[in-house]
């Protein structure tokens, strides 16, 4: 019987450069040549998925970190978070000089005041980061937001297990913070999420959907919001560039991204027959 795999985008199927290896690619299609369902599990929001990823045609996807759940033209699942807990948050973010960015199904919304230190700050990682801000909406005050899935907030001044401790204090625990999951500061950047809605539940959602077992996922990841992912899978595959803590959680550890580690981990894990990669 063919396994359902879900794979996570940044770090695991393309790089911080937005890369896919040659070699993933060809992973991809022989895994569904024979007979696997693959399945996107991204933090990022639907419209922020790489074009080129939702062409290829994966049997679903889980995206905004399991708030946001899709088979084909078919919504299975959308949370979007409370907007007077947003509210709240928003202030705690301005205590801390935090910037952050409001992610949603129609889009990014990102506050004026909030621009140009999300700006200099991908700049500063790459310039060709600032690429990601294209099409973003600014907007004056948070009331202009709408359908919110997740909140990504860019160097902060102090680290997330502090910023945690006070929105949980605040806000009844009603957020979840986690690290980056792109390569960089991962103390002081990150994403936050509803608290109880994660990768796994949009999982356990499309398991459901094909009629599978838990037995039959295998799941692929890189950073700190793949932990869950990670944990619900009968076989949870850390990529050798991932963060230690995943890695040392996961049931094996593949090679880097840029050395091939989903190919090698598919023929490890008998999903392909090994052949010449550059074939």
């Amino acid at each position: 019987m063919g396994k359902i795999i879900f794979l996570d985008i940044d770090g695991t199927l393309v790089d911080f450069d937005q890369h896919m290896p040659k070699s993933t690619l060809k992973a991809l299609k022989e895994a569904r040549e024979n007979g696997h369902k693959l399945v996107l599990c991204t933090g990022r929001t639907y419209g922020y998925i790489y074009p080129c990823l939702l062409e290829f045609g994966f049997d679903a996807v889980v995206a905004s970190a399991g708030a946001y759940v899709r088979v084909g033209e078919e919504v299975l699942y959308h949370h979007v978070m409370d907007f007077e807990k947003i509210q709240g948050l928003e202030e705690l973010l301005k205590k801390h000089n935090i910037d952050y960015m409001l992610q949603g199904l129609l889009g990014r919304m990102v506050p004026k005041d909030c621009v140009k230190g999300i700006e200099d700050h991908f700049a500063a990682i790459n310039p060709e980061y600032s690429k990601q801000l294209d099409g973003m909406e600014q907007i004056e005050h948070i009331s202009e937001s709408h359908m919110i899935e997740s909140i990504m907030f860019f160097n902060s001044n102090v680290k997330i297990a502090q910023l945690q401790k006070e929105i949980d204090e605040e806000l009844e625990g009603y957020f979840r913070v986690t690290g980056a999951s792109y390569e960089t500061d991962r103390e002081h950047n990150g994403e936050i999420t509803c608290r109880g809605i994660h990768k796994a539940d949009g999982m356990k959602r499309v398991v459901a959907y094909f009629s599978l077992r838990p037995t039959d996922v295998i799941a692929f990841g890189d950073g700190p919001n793949d932990f869950e992912m990670l944990q619900y899978a009968k076989i949870g595959v850390a990529m050798g560039n991932g963060v230690e803590s995943l890695k040392n959680k996961a049931d094996y550890v593949t090679d880097d991204i840029e050395q091939d580690g989903i190919y090698h981990a598919f023929v490890h894990l008998g999903l392909i027959e090994e052949q010449n990669i550059q074939q």
